[in-house]
């Protein structure tokens, strides 16, 4: 897999996703020569292919980049039609985690383009899901329903007006999570520099209840470049919740300390992701 460097951090906005997925393939020869497709349709079928070239494929026709931690080779047999989100689902399996971002180049009239997808493997409620020898896996993938797909926020700076602001710091105060991730989510995007507000907003829910909040509270402070990012994602190491620790490595960016105190955590998953993180900066150091 392509190396690079992960960084929500600044221009890019995290989302991650531990989902259930069937397992897919395509033709490469069909597509080869096509524009990548990342929020249209993809249709890739493959008979008998080894994931690794599934993996590049994919790469290849949705101009993105993955980096996989680890997943049993297999052949694959399949057919899917669907975004590149959609088919690199079908294509991973049952119970994988995967941890994705979009780039920060949307428009208000645009979906979100995914830029980057880290695969964590099987996910620990499940982990004999994957843990079989190669095998041949056969599926037929279905699209997401768009609907949930503008779900998502388009990304870019919201230029707000300050009552607009402040309905933003009201809804982050509600009773109901959904309305308080959607406030910080938004206000993450504000284009204000002088935003010490906003990141007290942040820095207060941190230790709300819904993990939900939490991670979008890590999420949105390390996009805003918040001065004391470092002393936030430590703390969120410490998160009972292990998405919320996840949530920490992947914003992480190119701080050593910070993704070596991970490769401590008891959840295998933040372990991959600090490790395959540090590998990502150990290879761009050698490549200097």
């Amino acid at each position: 897999m392509s190396s690079g460097r992960f960084s929500l951090l600044t221009g890019i906005f995290l989302i991650y996703s531990m989902v259930c997925f069937g397992e897919i393939s395509n033709n490469s020869e069909k597509q080869g020569n096509a524009a990548p497709a990342n929020n249209g349709n993809l249709h890739l079928e493959v008979k008998e292919a080894p994931i690794d070239q599934v993996f590049k494929i994919i790469e290849s026709q949705a101009g993105i980049q993955l980096h996989v931690s680890s997943v049993p080779q297999k052949l694959v047999t399949a057919t899917c039609t669907g975004t590149a989100l959609e088919v690199l689902k079908c294509a991973l399996g049952n119970d994988v985690n995967l941890i994705y971002q979009y780039s920060d180049n949307a428009t208000d009239n645009s979906l979100p383009q995914l830029a980057t997808v880290w695969v964590l493997g099987a996910s620990s409620s499940n982990p004999q899901q994957l843990s079989k020898d190669s095998s041949h896996a056969s599926s037929v993938c279905s699209p997401m329903d768009q609907n949930e797909q503008r779900k998502t926020p388009p990304l870019g700076k919201l230029a707000l007006s300050a009552k607009e602001i402040e309905g933003l710091f009201k809804l982050s105060q509600s009773d109901k999570p959904a309305d308080r991730k959607e406030a910080l989510s938004r206000l993450a995007l504000v284009d204000q520099a002088d935003d010490g507000d906003i990141r007290e907003i942040m820095k207060g829910a941190l230790q709300d209840q819904s993990v939900r909040v939490r991670e979008q509270a890590i999420s949105g402070l390390a996009r805003r470049n918040s001065p004391d990012i470092e002393s936030v994602l430590n703390t969120a190491l410490q998160d009972r919740d292990s998405n919320v620790r996840l949530m920490a490595v992947s914003n992480a960016g190119e701080n050593v300390y910070v993704l070596q105190s991970a490769l401590n955590d008891r959840n295998s998953d933040v372990r991959a992701l600090a490790r395959m993180k540090l590998n990502q900066i150990s290879a761009m150091s050698a490549d200097q």
